[in-house]
């Protein structure tokens, strides 16, 4: 599902390690997951070397570590809040509270559908991607990029309240439009977007601009869309009293090591203010003792009676 839509119509000498590069910067998951998906493409192209069809593998000199090394950066809560101030005043409100408040992966939140919102229980599920493919075109993954990515998402209110004005605005522009609004059909079934373009097409090719356009009106230099996501998941730990099993499941992770190694920068602050916390009794104590043994000696009837010390 990985190799052959993005590399299966290339000829086998045009798999160079530069390419394979860029193919495995694209997918944009965990070096463990890039490890994966590159796996069967090494020892397919071993094999090829072996018959010596290639005069190497270039699969073999793909080096993940370099490429997925750093930690992720986020949004301070003010920009964030700045970015998402300006996506209210437009009609996409919802896409992008849903990418920096919950941390939805771009390819999963433009793969939802209004059957994965329940506004009863006020749950999203995350079941699905939507992909592109050269030769393919826009295609439906019909599971999220791990098992542990398939999630069902208790919603805060105010995002169950937009997601509910948003479906509203959605159908008043399909009768609006009438015929000219085209929708999206994937494997003959008609597929109901929630983050379609204006026409109900896939916005795959529109969103990055989206997004691009979101930052200037919002004021925030440029960054790439799965800036959201570290920004989701680095205030949820935050918020949520630095619970990782919660934050990595939200994130869809199936590793909580992943997720405390890639967000763990968020709790720095607060191991900060733990030990001066944990100092705070001791300090206490000993100002008090400091206190206490600089005070002048007060004078008492008992300190005032000679007879009390000895000669």
């Amino acid at each position: 599902k990985k190799i052959v839509p993005a590399l299966g119509k290339l000829k086998i000498s045009a798999l160079t390690t530069e390419r394979l590069d860029r193919w495995v910067a694209d997918l944009a998951v965990a070096p463990a997951s890039s490890r994966r998906y590159l796996a069967p493409l090494r020892a397919a192209l071993e094999e090829a070397s072996r018959r010596g069809h290639i005069g190497h593998n270039p699969a073999a000199r793909v080096n993940i570590a370099t490429q997925q090394g750093a930690k992720a950066s986020a949004f301070s809560r003010d920009d964030r809040d700045a970015i998402l101030a300006a996506a209210e005043k437009g009609n996409d409100a919802a896409r992008w509270h849903i990418a920096l408040r919950l941390g939805l992966r771009p390819a999963e939140a433009l793969g939802l559908v209004w059957d994965d919102f329940d506004e009863v229980a006020g749950t999203l599920t995350i079941q699905r991607q939507l992909l592109y493919a050269k030769g393919v075109g826009d295609y439906i993954q019909r599971n999220a990029k791990t098992a542990a990515g398939t999630r069902t998402l208790q919603l805060p209110r105010s995002l169950v309240k937009l997601l509910l004005e948003h479906r509203a605005q959605q159908i008043q522009t399909i009768q609006d439009l009438g015929d000219e609004w085209a929708g999206f059909e994937f494997d003959g079934a008609p597929v109901a977007l929630m983050f379609p373009m204006a026409n109900g097409k896939p916005a795959i090719r529109t969103d990055k601009r989206a997004w691009k356009n979101l930052l200037e009106q919002a004021g925030i230099p440029f960054e790439r869309r799965y800036k959201s996501r570290h920004t989701a998941a680095t205030h949820m730990i935050v918020d949520s009293g630095g619970d990782i099993a919660v934050t990595a499941y939200n994130m869809g992770h199936g590793d909580t090591g992943f997720t405390y190694r890639t967000y763990v920068h968020p709790l720095e602050a607060q191991a900060v203010e733990l030990a001066k916390r944990m100092d705070a009794p001791r300090l206490a104590a000993k100002v008090a003792a400091n206190v206490a043994a600089s005070e002048p000696l007060r004078a008492t009837p008992a300190t005032r009676d000679p007879s009390n010390y000895a000669d």
